[in-house]
Parts: structure tokens; C-alpha cells; sequence
């Protein structure tokens, strides 16, 4: 298990701000039938259940720290009445102050996602120096929902994260930008439509922050199991296939709702199959 990994030159982190509550896996991916696991018993924890990690990552690239998505925050939401709240401190135990990162790339803007981004006791950016990248795709489609399945996405951008443009810290971006010299983005939509993930290249090493392509290291072998909170499933099942057919087993990857600490990893490939295994 391992926290950090290098990537050439630039340094990748794990960070978590908790876990949700963990569940019959029938729940998130509800087109699997239960014995349909009983392959991937270790992609659930020792009862069986499905677990999901509300992951960030920090990618320091030269004089840079980048967040990539801020978790659940300090606040309160239907689904989850007793948030973790831990991404402050975790940040704390690796060194790192919020005023220090200088940018927040947000993979999409699901409520689990963008939490941090202002903190709820002063309706002000937590990290009050970093320039705030969203991809424009995926700011659009939210500002325009009004679909009540999403409820409590579209209240936590309205009422959360759409304040951030009072403070001038919001940069929207396209799809397929450069972020730093070794650092870009590229669209991986499904999950919600402007979904959006980020290649890490350096030394000839390349790495992928993933976002929300994958929910269970399942989905690495069975890229057509989706995930409840997928959009556009039909979309997201080619999202993963297309990602998954680039891979040749060398690249890095991290997967932040994966279990913390097992979410950096690579994919094996085995009699033509492809696996998930974490460092």
C-alpha cells in the first residue's frame, strides 16, 4: 500500500477526506447481480460490502501543488448527514497547508467532489490561493440542470460551489488543456458529461487521475458494470473501454474512490483479461 509514487519528475499523493458508509454492492452498481462478485470479493471489504473512499489526489509538479478534487467538505447533505470532514487534517499530516496549493483541478462537479472548494463556516474559498479549474463542459451542464435525480448535486453547486465566482479564483478550461508542461487534461464524460481526467508525463513515465471513470477495481476487468450515479451509462461503459484499451499495464493509475491507500495502482493484464492491482 502506498500513499505517494513518482512519476518521473512530478510527485502524485493520495489523500482522502473519509468514507462513506459501506453497502450491499448491489446498491451502487444495481445491474450486477450479487453473485456476480463473488470473482472480485477483494474489490469488497471483509463483509462483503462496498466501500467508497472520497479521494483527492496532490500532484506536485516544480514549484507547483495541485489538488485534484476536494471531497465532501464541512457540511451536511441528504445522503450523508455526518460527513467525514478529514481532508483538512489529512492534508496537515502530509505537509501541506491549504494556502500552499495553487491550483484545484475538479475532475467533475458531483457534491462528493467540490465539498472543500468553499469552506460552509465562511462561505469563502478554502484554499485562497489557488486558481479553481473546472472544465467548462461540466460547469455548463450544471448550471443549466434542473433534473430532481440530481437534487443534491445541483443544490451543492448553487448553493456551494457556484459562489466561487465572486472571489476570482475560477478558470474554465477545455477538455483537452495543458495544465502544466507535464500535467493535461482529457475527456473521459459518462459519469456526467463533461467529466473530465488528467495524463501525467514525465521521464517517458505516464500516469492518469481518473476521477470517477471507476468506482471498484471490478470495473477494470468488467468495464461494463456502471455505477448508479453515472449520467450516461451507455457512455461511461465506452468511456472505460476506450481508457482501459490504451493501457499496456505500465502506465500509473489513480482511482480516488478506491480504498485509501489501495487507489494508486496499475492495471495487469492476464490470459487477455485486465486487473486491477494496487501498490
Amino acid at each position: 500500500m502506498v500513499d505517494r509514487i513518482n512519476i518521473g519528475k512530478v510527485t502524485l499523493l493520495s489523500l482522502s477526506d473519509g468514507s462513506a458508509p459501506p453497502v450491499d454492492p448491489t446498491w451502487p452498481f444495481p445491474n450486477v447481480k450479487k453473485e456476480e462478485w463473488s470473482n472480485h470479493l477483494s474489490a469488497l471489504d471483509h463483509n462483503n460490502m462496498h466501500t467508497s473512499n472520497f479521494g483527492s489526489f496532490i500532484i506536485i509538479s516544480g514549484d507547483e501543488k495541485i489538488l485534484v478534487d476536494t471531497g465532501l467538505g464541512n457540511h451536511t447533505t441528504k445522503k450523508l448527514t455526518s460527513p467525514p470532514m478529514k481532508l483538512e487534517k489529512n492534508l496537515l499530516k502530509l505537509g501541506i497547508r491549504a494556502e500552499e496549493i495553487t491550483k484545484v483541478f475538479f475532475t467533475h462537479l458531483h457534491f462528493d467532489h467540490i465539498g472543500w472548494a468553499l469552506d460552509f463556516k465562511t462561505k469563502k474559498p478554502f484554499f485562497v490561493n489557488a486558481e479553481y479549474l473546472v472544465p467548462s463542459k461540466e460547469w455548463n451542464y450544471w448550471e443549466k440542470c434542473d433534473d430532481p435525480k440530481r437534487f443534491d448535486h445541483i443544490n451543492s453547486f448553487n448553493t456551494n460551489f457556484k459562489e466561487i465566482i465572486n472571489f476570482n479564483q475560477l478558470s474554465l478550461i477545455d477538455e483537452n488543456q495543458p495544465i502544466t508542461k507535464n500535467i493535461s487534461t482529457f475527456p473521459t464524460p459518462g459519469h456526467t458529461p463533461g467529466h473530465t481526467s488528467l495524463i501525467i508525463s514525465s521521464n517517458h513515465i505516464k500516469g492518469y487521475i481518473t476521477g470517477d471513470v471507476f468506482h471498484s477495481p471490478a470495473q477494470f476487468t468488467n468495464p461494463d458494470w456502471s455505477h448508479r450515479a453515472d449520467i450516461n451509462s451507455e457512455m461511461a461503459i465506452k468511456t472505460r473501454k476506450n481508457f482501459l484499451k490504451k493501457l499496456t499495464g505500465e502506465e500509473i493509475i489513480a482511482a480516488g474512490h478506491l480504498d485509501h491507500n489501495k487507489n494508486i495502482g496499475k492495471v495487469i493484464i492476464a490470459k487477455e483479461k485486465k486487473y486491477w492491482k494496487g501498490f
